[in-house]
């Protein structure tokens, strides 16, 4: 599959994104540094296996991370919304992305040649630490995933869903609504589990009344999950 070209768009601050507490002084403009561009639903941003020439800092939207398994399915490994910096392989010499990266909703994101952004950051301190600071909450992210490997399936799944909604849902109707537009074997990929056990786990937890809705759209009762986990951890 040949991927999507990204559509360029108009320019904006860096700095803001990487760093809400960010002041005027602080921000730097992307004009100078690189090109803000545009993905649709479903396009692609690049293929494992391209070369990697820039990074990129998503504006706004959703970007699914996915590698080929052992058997050639696909294996969701991550994630990527509003702050996150993905493209890391342009950090290596003659590096090579070593995932696809996917657009599941309408994306804006900026890419920033690693040549560019070697001198931005040399020349703008206050940039290298918001940098820093993005890559360390990804490092986070991947942590609190691989925490679950391990776990019972009841509890893998409700982490999970706890973590995506504070990573990406909205709060409403006295929970919080998850918007992912993933399909259940990739929501069960992403968890580490087979589909057929995460629909039965997510069965259950609507029969309990702690999420309801499908196809990618969820609601979450957020206190009644953790609460859930703390019973479960008490009889463990």
């Amino acid at each position: 599959m040949t991927p999507s070209i990204p559509v360029p768009v108009t320019s904006v601050t860096l700095l803001p994104y990487l760093s809400p507490k960010s002041g005027n002084q602080a921000q730097v403009g992307l004009e100078s540094l690189g090109q803000v561009y545009a993905l649709n639903r479903g396009e692609t941003l690049y293929q494992t296996g391209d070369c990697a020439k820039a990074i990129y800092l998503v504006l706004e939207g959703l970007i699914k991370l996915s590698r080929l398994n052992e058997f050639g399915g696909e294996r969701v490994v991550g994630l990527m919304g509003r702050r996150d910096v993905l493209g890391l392989g342009s950090l290596r010499q003659q590096g090579i992305h070593t995932e696809e990266a996917r657009a599941l909703a309408p994306v804006r994101l900026i890419s920033i040649e690693s040549a560019t952004l070697a001198r931005s950051l040399h020349l703008h301190p206050n940039l290298s630490e918001s940098l820093f600071s993005a890559l360390a909450g990804r490092t986070l992210d991947l942590l609190e995933l691989l925490d679950l490997a391990q776990a019972p399936v009841l509890i893998k799944v409700s982490k999970a869903l706890l973590w995506l909604g504070q990573r990406f849902g909205t709060q409403a109707e006295g929970g919080c609504r998850l918007e992912l537009g993933l399909r259940q074997e990739e929501l069960a990929s992403l968890v580490g589990v087979q589909r057929p056990t995460m629909t039965h786990t997510l069965t259950l937890l609507r029969d309990l009344g702690l999420v309801r809705g499908s196809r990618g759209v969820y609601w979450l009762d957020q206190k009644g999950l953790q609460r859930r986990l703390e019973t479960l951890a008490l009889a463990a």
